[in-house]
């Protein structure tokens, strides 16, 4: 299948949230990049006492700036500068070497995930992209890996996913967990950029690749198959990333090189919730819903207007979400208005620190993905006929 978002209409849906990102000033930036910085640093290494202390600057060095900050305004708007100082860790990063081949071994033994990390690699200039590579024939090892272009090997730390020794039903079982932990450990060891997440997958490990890409599609950038899709595949879940198929594994490196990086906060999509391990989309996370019927999938559709402060829900046979928020999709200091299947509601949504370090815990330390709220728990009303 050819893709059907093309990279100029993915930057596109990236403009508003991009025009929407207000910035602090310098000084204060470095003042809150350090203490959010020093806070994941110590969060990493598991120490209590050091992530209570640093959880104590971050609320001294907000209160300093928001004494600055006009009436209307509030610290969690800056969302750029939230994502910086995430990223940047104060600067504390374990010591890697450009080039070098390394691996991550799984706490229980169960799973070891080999990466090669940038030539370029530099974690004090800025975080790098990664590459999923789900290589030919399932398997994926250091001579495959060195074996892709050099201009590849030098901008993006390329992991190996392998597949090859799975069978089908266990691709949302196994393959999921492989996949999700591979981005989970990398942004914990090494300095990413994770707005430049990309799926690189070829032959045989297309169709778990594309598969795990249409479930869960808010993780990766982009994905370059040279290989057929899965059958189980939900077009329209695989639309929401830009993808393209081509004919070989230098045109999909191709490809990835000049794709944009994800647009984190869309405001308008629909998603069809093929498996129950899968509920989440963005910035909403489906509850309880109905598994597929007749090969029909329950569906959400969602879409958000700042100008209004409304967020429209659509749902077919699904009837609790959660919503993730921040400023670039609706205004928090303002009510929000939800009209849940042409059934409204208001409702008073209040940002904080423990929420935006929960949302970013749970979603693998995504340092592009900010959310300092969340509406938990809301019903959505069944429609009759």
């Amino acid at each position: 299948m050819k893709a059907t978002l093309t990279l100029v209409a993915a930057l596109l849906v990236a403009l508003p949230a991009l025009a929407q990102d207000p910035a602090l000033k310098s000084g204060d930036a470095k003042k809150l990049a350090k203490a959010v910085g020093t806070w994941v640093a110590a969060d990493i290494d598991g120490d209590p006492a050091d992530k209570l202390d640093a959880r104590d600057d971050i609320q001294k060095a907000m209160d300093g700036i928001n004494k600055k900050l006009k009436k209307d305004d509030n610290i969690f708007r800056y969302l750029g500068d939230w994502s910086a100082g995430l990223e940047g860790r104060a600067g504390k990063f374990p010591r890697a070497k450009g080039g070098n081949m390394d691996s991550f071994e799984h706490p229980d033994g169960s799973m070891v995930l080999a990466y090669r990390i940038a030539d370029d690699y530099a974690p004090k200039k800025g975080g790098v992209p990664i590459i999923l590579y789900f290589g030919d024939g399932g398997e994926v090892g250091e001579e495959q890996v060195k074996a892709l272009p050099e201009d590849i090997l030098a901008e993006f730390v390329v992991c190996a996913v392998n597949t090859h020794d799975l069978e089908e039903d266990q691709w949302l079982s196994e393959g999921r967990r492989r996949y999700l932990v591979a981005v989970a450990a990398l942004s914990q060891n090494l300095r990413l950029d994770r707005s430049r997440v990309y799926v690189l997958a070829g032959g045989e490990a297309a169709a778990p690749a594309s598969l795990l890409v249409s479930l869960a599609p808010h993780v990766p950038a982009g994905v370059a198959l040279f290989g057929d899709v899965a059958s189980g595949v939900v077009p329209g879940n695989l639309d929401l990333v830009p993808h393209e198929k081509v004919d070989d594994l230098v045109g999909a490196c191709a490809w990835i090189k000049q794709a944009p990086g994800r647009a984190s906060y869309p405001t308008d999509f629909e998603f069809s919730l093929a498996e129950d391990k899968f509920g989440r989309c963005f910035w909403a996370q489906a509850n309880r819903f109905d598994p597929p019927e007749d090969g029909k999938a329950a569906t959400l559709k969602i879409k958000a207007d700042r100008a209004t402060n409304t967020i429209t829900i659509e749902a077919d046979r699904v009837y609790q979400v959660d919503l993730f928020l921040n400023d670039s999709l609706v205004d928090l200091s303002k009510p929000v208005t939800l009209i849940r299947n042409g059934q409204e509601l208001q409702v008073q949504v209040t940002p904080g620190l423990g929420t935006l370090i929960e949302n970013y815990r749970a979603f693998m330390r995504d340092t592009s993905a900010i959310y300092p709220a969340r509406l938990r728990g809301i019903d959505i009303p069944v429609v009759e006929g």
